[in-house]
């Protein structure tokens, strides 16, 4: 007799189980994005209470607006609670205007509620996440990897277009190598522990040997920062025979030393403007929103989604992360997204 786990139809029963699992991967990484929103906007209206009207007003407006875009996120099961914290904004903003309310009362109650009811989903999709896992391990069909690349890549997925805007900040799972010190042309993988960064506070785990460490702020750069239309004598954008736009590239003044009569002297030079000369801004206006400093993991960028992209990390942060690789220091070759879809 045949076994039945041995027929046509197992292949096409593990394919499910993996679709599936695919899937809850995806629902978790977005509720773990409407956690993070709703933390953002309750830290926004801790303030309500204590501004004054006018503000008070404009908080309110914002919180629904923001609610707004929440709800337009593709989660099953949120759109409920949401509602009801909407209602409670617009109660709020009633409150005020008929000057009916106190301090007391200016606190956004559904936004905690709210949360709890992100992580309950949360925990019945891990629940979920888990028994299907075990069913594949039962059949020893189970892949950490394939588990691990699904869950970047919706990670990834999460990252938006640039349009307008000439940079963008991003928190995004990264995986690395770093440089074989006894011959450069190799890359060494799998040599930074997993379990050594998870005791540092850092997230992370491993794809095919690479190390990867989730949730990594990363500065992209939108490459039309870098050029400019050339106008003709009229002063319209000239176009090329293929009717597009002729192009050329910034640049900015800069300085470098030359040596003149035998002596170091420093010079002004113009040198075209880089997509680090962005990022290099980037990072100054977050040490001067964050109060400390941050540093480049790599010098390397990184292109996706049609942007250039820089790895950064809080200096104190920095310090940490060297302490998880074999010389005490950050020794980082190569990076890129991680779970990318090549």
């Amino acid at each position: 007799m045949t076994d039945p786990k041995s027929g046509p139809d197992a292949g096409s029963s593990h394919a499910e189980v993996h679709t599936r699992i695919a899937a809850v991967q995806v629902r978790l990484s977005r509720l773990d994005n409407v956690e993070t929103r709703l933390r953002k906007l309750n830290i926004a209206m801790a303030d309500l209470a204590t501004s004054d009207r006018p503000k008070q007003l404009k908080l309110i407006r914002s919180a629904r607006s923001y609610v707004e875009t929440i709800k337009a996120e593709p989660v099953q099961g949120i759109v409920g609670f949401l509602r009801v914290m909407d209602n409670e904004l617009v109660s709020l903003s009633e409150g005020i205007h008929a000057r009916s309310v106190t301090a007391a009362d200016l606190v956004l109650t559904s936004g905690v509620s709210s949360i709890n009811e992100v992580r309950s989903l949360k925990a019945k999709a891990t629940e979920r996440l888990t028994k299907l896992q075990s069913e594949l391990t039962a059949n020893g069909e189970y892949d950490g990897t394939e588990y691990e690349i699904n869950l970047n890549q919706s990670e990834l997925e999460q990252i938006p277009e640039f349009g307008h805007k000439d940079f963008l900040l991003h928190r995004a799972p990264v995986v690395f190598s770093g440089t074989n010190s006894s011959d450069s042309k190799f890359s060494k993988v799998g040599y930074v522990s997993v379990e050594k960064l998870d005791q540092l506070g850092f997230n992370a785990a491993t794809i095919g040997g690479y190390t990867v460490v989730k949730k990594q702020l990363c500065i992209g750069v939108n490459p039309k920062t870098l050029s400019t239309a050339v106008l003709n004598s009229d002063g319209e954008p000239m176009v090329d025979e293929h009717q597009r736009p002729v192009m050329r590239q910034l640049t900015i003044k800069d300085t470098k030393q030359v040596s003149q009569g035998g002596k170091p002297k420093t010079v002004n030079v113009k040198r075209p403007k880089t997509a680090m000369d962005e990022a290099k801004k980037v990072v100054k206006l977050l040490e001067g929103k964050t109060g400390y400093g941050w540093e480049f993991i790599s010098a390397k960028p990184k292109g996706f989604k049609g942007g250039i992209w820089f790895w950064v990390m809080p200096e104190k942060d920095v310090r940490r992360f060297g302490k998880a690789f074999p010389s005490g220091r950050i020794d980082v070759s190569t990076w890129g997204f991680a779970g990318e879809r090549l």
